[in-house]
């Protein structure tokens, strides 16, 4: 066994420049993998109908320009169909805490909405916080489980609906249009509620010096998956099928090559376990550095390790099979009968 553990070792050192091309080769179809598994996730979270998006502004123009409707439309909008969530600096001044501001329906951020209030605070549980203030009102602040998609364990949320929702977007509208702007630029809504969307894109080309980047649709979304499913990881199957069919038949040759010289082998008491080690060897030691290399690239990649480890598991899987039963082919034993024959 020793034996032939050094053969593999002689073996790598006399194929150095094929190992490095075929380590190169299993990282760059790793990289390819996880590129796929990476797009994946991120349309399926497009077209989860559970799963809040948001839209980017573009600015077109330095002035703006808008109807005073759009007051109304927005609440009517954010009160059940849109949520817009950003950081408040004049309250976080005013309380010495930082102060979250959110407009509309919370629950599409994963809050839980609390029912006949306009106005509403609340914290994880970990800040040691009573009240905050509002326009010289006192807020009592709500303790929640730190359950949703936003919420930290050092801010204050302080939620806007109904009535109390419009009055401040008046108040936006008729002194500073940019914080509009800013409630829009902040805006999540579910996938699937496409007449919010739709009433919402509506509003936005409706203001005069912006514009929206990347609209949500339906048919951007299958488009992209269909370019994936279709074309990107059937490509990615081809690629790996036919690099495992040919790695094997290059070890096959160099079985082949060897095969007098592991009849040797096995003449001095060499077992066939023994002779399939000096081949393992070898193509584990590219196997096992890729592998390496691609769990470090994978690192913060959401089930990166799981597809690594199936991929290589079916790599490695297929050469031990391949190796074993290009072994048996070769009928060392029975050449061994016949040469002592």
């Amino acid at each position: 066994m020793l034996t032939n553990i050094k053969l593999g070792c002689q073996d790598i050192k006399k194929n150095v420049k094929f190992i490095l091309l075929t380590t190169m080769f299993l990282v760059i179809l790793s990289f390819i993998s996880m590129v796929i598994l990476h797009t994946v996730t991120m349309l399926s979270v497009d077209s989860n109908p559970h799963y809040p998006i948001s839209y980017e502004i573009v600015y077109s123009e330095y002035e703006f320009q808008s109807n005073p409707s759009i007051v109304e439309e927005l609440s009517q909008i954010f009160d059940e169909n849109a949520v817009s969530y950003q950081y408040s600096n004049s309250l976080s001044e005013i309380n010495n805490y930082p102060i979250n501001v959110l407009f509309g329906n919370p629950e599409i951020l994963g809050f839980d909405r609390v029912p006949d209030f306009d106005i509403v605070a609340f914290s994880s549980g970990y800040l040691d916080l009573n009240s905050i203030q509002y326009n010289g009102v006192e807020i009592p602040v709500e303790k929640v489980p730190n359950q949703s998609l936003e919420l930290t364990e050092s801010s204050v949320y302080i939620v806007f609906n109904g009535d109390a929702l419009k009055e401040v977007l008046k108040s936006y509208y008729e002194h500073d249009f940019t914080y509009i702007i800013s409630v829009l630029e902040n805006t999540y809504m579910m996938s699937s509620d496409l007449e919010a969307k739709n009433s919402f894109e509506s509003i936005v080309n409706g203001i005069k010096g912006i514009e929206l980047k990347g609209r949500f649709d339906s048919d951007f979304i299958n488009s992209d998956s269909n370019f994936v499913y279709y074309y990107l990881v059937p490509l990615f199957l081809i690629i790996f099928f036919v690099f495992i069919i040919s790695y094997l038949n290059l070890q096959k040759e160099m079985i082949l090559k060897k095969q007098k010289e592991l009849i040797i082998h096995s003449l001095h008491g060499a077992t066939f376990c023994a002779l399939a080690v000096r081949f393992m060897i070898s193509i584990f030691l590219p196997i096992s550095v890729s592998y390496l290399i691609s769990l470090y690239l994978a690192r913060g990649l959401e089930h990166g390790y799981l597809l690594l480890a199936s991929y290589y598991g079916a790599i490695t899987f297929f050469m031990l099979v391949y190796i074993i039963a290009v072994l048996k082919s070769t009928n060392i034993n029975k050449n061994i009968r016949g040469d002592l024959q």
